[in-house]
């Protein structure tokens, strides 16, 4: 009898692909979702076939494909992932996988791939090869790439993503060393003259879908001779001109600027060089990281722009014309931006005013977009579950095999019944249609009953959680249980997802502070992955696309997140994020309630 093993992150999709395997008359012998356990249980199991997703902590997917065809060669894998196809289809190949299915597909082709690997075959996009060939667009980026190693071109996204050598070196079991090697080797390789250059490359070969920040503290990107030669002219040349002239990097960061642009913002160049425009404090008016993108796109297109912009000038409201022209050097080769503006406060503002609303109509639509995209991708995920756990049930004769894939079907229709249920009540929140009804509540029992039903989602992903209620001396107050329950809800659940090893805490505190009032402070602290500090900020928005080093599996915060929000808000609390990539992420609530008395 053949036998499977399941390599993948989510329990849910290692549940489906169990009765889908076993539907089909096989043995799953073991299933994981580490690639570093993956490789031990491979080698203990020996599998006719592994079905993997690559993107799984511990060793990238591409390493262990490379590992195992060489220590178990015996042994065929079938990549499932959600993944580009595009590139990693062929790269797949390559490193020795005899299948590819994109999980964006109907479940039901899995079978179809399992059914051609162990009868000899492989299955593979029909159009890998043309696919390839297309991902890029730039053949010497393709054939560059095609330089690195496995393990160089994990490194690579991972730094892409803005992720540091530390925490680069703690996933992937290496030293800091080893990493700054790796990073030398890249650029060799890809003919890379600053790091800047290198994460360029990755975004241009779509190894990255959105890149808003490289390694923290990074510092402008050094030039050779020729091109520091130019810049030293350009600065002399600016620095004479009565106008402000900024001259920005491919990635946004300032390179220079003159002496008018310090004297209009009074700013020192420490206070502006080599920072992005949302690092700086002396714009304010608009949003610093719309203004950041808007100028990053710009450099991207390489072309020409003018604009009028609104910003606070030391304490007054000023109107400026801003221009952008791209700036390249004398091989042609795009450097960056170069940027100016002249005050036109004192003209007229009602052509002013309708640019602004058109701005804002487009931002408005942009994020329109965005979240459409975002919730299909998030129903997506339950709603092919569910119609390949019932077409499964409907062809078992044991009932008890019906029962179980009824069960898992249950459970993504559930999740997806969540899903409407947070979009419900978020918009009943912004449309100012939800009210509270408090009742008389122990805030301690109530936080046991919830905090009991993730025992068992925490043990199956190896995590302790833990319960602290001793600082809870008075918790009989006056709350509304159902919106209690979902803020508690969507931290915990957020904490256990993105949790890969360790624990998750929740700290649960009551003082009370006369006048009939409880102060009350629910803290959920994970020793996850962690959230950059440029994305820290959006956290709580609907379905915020994060930038971290898990970017592949976290496409985003969700409707409980920004629901969570918006119903301290409304309780008159407040909420504040403490995050470190790698490290684990503290989310402490405060809200003032009335004490039963």
């Amino acid at each position: 009898m053949k036998t499977v093993m399941i390599v993948d992150e989510q329990p849910v999709t290692r549940h489906a692909l169990r009765l889908l395997m076993e539907a089909e008359g096989l043995v799953v012998v073991a299933e994981t979702g580490n690639g570093t356990e993956a490789l031990a249980l491979a080698r203990q199991h020996s599998p006719n076939l592994l079905i993997l997703e690559l993107s799984v902590s511990g060793l990238g997917g591409l390493e262990i494909i490379r590992r195992l065809t060489k220590s178990n060669p015996d042994v065929k894998v079938l990549v499932l992932t959600a993944q580009n196809p595009g590139y990693f289809a062929m790269r797949c190949k390559e490193a020795g996988a005899m299948g590819f299915v994109s999980k964006q597909q109907d479940l039901r082709q899995v079978n179809l791939a399992v059914k051609a690997l162990l009868h000899g075959n492989t299955y593979f996009p029909h159009d890998i090869g043309h696919v390839q060939g297309s991902a890029f667009g730039n053949d010497r980026i393709d054939g560059e790439l095609k330089k690195l190693s496995d393990r160089e071109l994990t490194v690579l996204q991972m730094l892409a993503k803005g992720m540091s050598n530390s925490v680069i070196s703690e996933r992937l079991l290496l030293s800091e060393k080893t990493i700054s090697t790796y990073k030398s080797r890249m650029m060799q390789k890809l003919h890379a003259n600053s790091f800047l250059e290198l994460i360029d490359t990755a975004r241009h070969a779509g190894l990255v879908t959105d890149v808003e920040s490289t390694e923290a503290g990074a510092t402008p990107p050094g030039l050779d001779e020729a091109r520091q030669h130019e810049l030293d002219l350009l600065r002399e040349a600016i620095d004479t001109m009565p106008t402000t002239i900024s001259v920005w990097d491919l990635d946004g960061r300032m390179i220079m600027c003159n002496k008018q642009y310090l004297e209009t913002f009074g700013v020192e160049p420490e206070a502006v060089i080599g920072r992005f425009i949302y690092e700086t404090n002396f714009t304010v008016g608009e949003d610093t990281h719309w203004i950041h993108e808007r100028l990053v796109a710009s450099i991207r297109q390489g072309k020409a722009y003018t604009t009028d912009i609104v910003l606070s000038i030391k304490g007054q409201q000023r109107i400026l014309r801003h221009w952008g022209r791209p700036y390249r050097d004398t091989r042609g080769s795009l450097i960056g931006l170069i940027c100016g503006s002249t005050d036109i406060t004192d003209r007229s503002t009602t052509l002013i005013d309708l640019e602004e609303s058109n701005l804002q109509l487009e931002m408005a639509n942009r994020e329109k977009v965005s979240f459409i995209s975002s919730v299909t991708t998030e129903m997506c995920g339950p709603l092919i579950t569910v119609t390949a756990m019932l077409d499964l049930a409907q062809q078992q004769v044991d009932s008890m095999r019906q029962r179980e894939a009824i069960a898992v079907a249950k459970g993504a229709a559930q999740s997806l019944q969540t899903l409407f249920d947070d979009f419900q009540s978020f918009l009943r929140l912004e449309e100012g249609n939800h009210s509270l009804r408090p009742e008389p509540l122990n805030l301690d029992l109530l936080l046991r009953q919830i905090m009991n039903g993730y025992r068992s989602v925490a043990q199956e992903r190896g995590l302790q959680l833990g319960l602290d209620t001793t600082a809870a001396q008075q918790p009989d107050v006056w709350i509304d249980p159902g919106a209690f329950c979902r803020v508690v809800d969507s931290l915990v659940s957020n904490a256990v997802k993105f949790t890969d090893q360790g624990r998750v805490d929740v700290t649960l505190g009551t003082e009370g502070r006369g006048s009939g009032l409880v102060a009350v402070t629910l803290t959920v602290k994970d020793s996850g992955i962690g959230i950059p500090l440029t994305d820290q900020h959006r956290m709580f928005e609907m379905f915020v696309q994060g930038t971290d080093d898990q970017q592949i599996r976290r496409r985003g915060s969700g409707a409980g997140l920004a629901l969570c929000k918006r119903l301290v808000d409304l309780m008159n609390g407040s909420l504040e994020l403490e995050s470190q990539p790698g490290q684990g992420t503290r989310v402490t609530v405060k809200v003032m309630l009335p004490a039963i008395r």
